[in-house]
């Protein structure tokens, strides 16, 4: 049975559980967590880190070497691709195509992975949430756990582990998989927050609050929550949550599970992570935070026994690689040749004799193909003309209500000037925004927002001005609105009709 230590990994903190994997569930020795300290960071020195980790893991007795960790949800970036309708093997292939799309970096400055999402009928094509990490942050972890003699086996998403702790609770439950299950992970100053249904995760989006009140965090998250269902509302279509899980004891978490009852009108329970009935963990372990140890308890549930899709950043999915069949084919056809000259020349003239006609006959009907293709290229000149047309037009009025509804309600960022043009090639069209915002962190969460609200969301240098303190910072926003710009249901219908003429 192998021994596994399962990590989450944060810049300031670590989340650990050194365990034995057996057959059908995990026997965890010790449970701890590690506050890296003030002059040690291993963003800026692995090396360092690492040393002091190993010590820290000496102290505690820590016996297994090899490490899988999760990593939070802010350090990705989870983007929903639409992708033709293609056997499962080319999906690698095709998601990296897109990726080096997307992207403004190369490839080799990223690693990335995906999850399946559900399929939604014939001819939807197939959707995925490609999950993406800057290749710098992997070799950090890795340098960091290698200087404290330890062997990395997986990085992966604390959203994606934590849906595997969820999967099986709903399994034990006996809960309708088909149902939408949100699930929130708060501890500390972060907070997680992602959707599932059939057992496969479809959303997911994380932010900061700022840990001095309670009320206030609770109302922060479940701001953050609205603005998730109404982002996956603008992906999915109208959605329904039927129940929602809030990781952590109930003790600690009470006063969070109470304002989501009574918002979303559904059944909120706790979920201890080391109380699933698969992990037998130690009566010493940490009392407060359990939260902190999801994204551990999923990876330890994904080596003894995975029920739902993971993502894993160092062994991602990879295109299969089949078997040519041509040499096949080559030999076949040269045994043949050989059975045809024994045969005598006589059946191989009038074989080939046979064969000319063929292609004689085929060279016509190719001809007269064609023939009408050429006949036809007017047509499809003018069909594509009118398809471009239809993909650029743009309903402006419907953009300022979708913009509105993503806008945080708040008066610490407002815009003061809009500008809107049309897009060509793969953009429908362009939107500028300035205004004014009183943090960084607010621009920062209004571009995270309009990204995956499904906008191409293009960075600005952030300005500082002098003439309004209360609001020091200039915002420009510059957005694109893809082709294939994900509709939500009240989205009005195109056309004069629609606009009452």
């Amino acid at each position: 049975m192998p021994d596994i230590l399962a990590l989450d990994w944060e810049g300031r903190q670590i989340a650990g559980l050194d365990a034995t994997i057996g057959q059908d569930r995990a026997v965890v020795r010790k449970a701890f967590r590690l506050v890296w300290p003030q002059n040690i960071s291993p963003d800026r020195d692995p090396q360092r880190a690492g040393e002091w980790l190993r010590a820290q893991t000496e102290k505690l007795g820590v016996v297994a070497r090899d490490v899988v960790v999760s990593i939070p949800r802010e350090d990705a970036v989870v983007r929903r691709l639409q992708l033709p309708n293609v056997p499962d093997d080319e999906l690698p292939e095709i998601v990296r195509l897109q990726a080096a799309t997307h992207s403004t970096l190369e490839l080799d400055q990223f690693l990335l992975d995906y999850l399946p999402m559900p399929e939604r009928g014939e001819g939807d094509g197939r959707n995925v949430l490609m999950t993406t990490i800057p290749t710098a942050l992997a070799d950090r972890i890795q340098s960091a756990l290698s200087a404290a003699q330890l062997h990395v086996r997986s990085i992966g998403l604390s959203p994606v582990a934590s849906a595997q702790l969820i999967a099986h609770a709903e399994r034990s439950a006996g809960d309708d998989p088909q149902a939408l299950s949100l699930f929130v992970g708060r501890h500390g100053r972060r907070v997680e927050i992602a959707m599932m249904t059939q057992q496969r995760m479809v959303f997911s989006h994380s932010t900061q609050i700022h840990g001095e009140n309670v009320n206030t965090d609770d109302q922060v998250v479940l701001a953050e929550i609205n603005r998730s269902r109404f982002s996956l509302q603008e992906m999915l279509g109208e959605v329904d949550i039927s129940r929602v899980w809030v990781l952590g004891t109930e003790r600690e978490m009470q006063g969070l599970c109470a304002s989501l009852k009574q918002r979303l009108q559904c059944s909120v329970r706790t979920l201890d992570p080391l109380a699933h009935e698969l992990i037998d963990a130690p009566t010493a372990a940490p009392p407060q935070e359990r939260a902190a140890f999801a994204g551990p308890v999923g990876l330890l549930l994904t080596e003894c026994d995975a029920v739902t899709e993971c993502v894993d950043f160092l062994n991602p999915r990879k295109t299969i690689v089949r078997t040519d069949p041509r040499r096949i084919r080559i030999a076949i056809g040269a045994a043949a040749a050989l059975l045809l000259v024994a045969g005598g020349w006589v059946a191989l003239s009038l074989r080939i004799s046979n064969l000319d006609a063929r292609l004689d006959e085929r060279d016509q009907t190719l001809n007269e193909l064609r023939s009408d293709v050429e006949k036809g290229g007017p047509a499809l000149a003018a069909a594509e003309l009118v398809r471009d047309w239809v993909n650029h037009r743009n309903d402006w009025l419907y953009q300022l209500e979708r913009m509105a509804r993503i806008m945080p309600d708040t008066e610490r960022i407002y815009l003061h000037k809009l500008r809107f043009e049309p897009g060509y090639g793969e953009v429908r069209g362009r939107i500028s925004a300035n205004g004014l915002a009183k943090l960084r962190g607010d621009i920062h969460e209004l571009e995270r927002a309009f990204d995956e609200a499904g906008y191409q969301v293009s960075p600005q240098q952030i300005r500082s001005r002098t003439r309004d303190a209360s609001y020091p910072l200039e915002l420009n926003l510059e957005l694109e609105i893809p082709i294939h710009e994900p509709e939500g249901p009240e989205r009005p219908a195109s056309g004069p009709a629609a606009r009452g003429t």
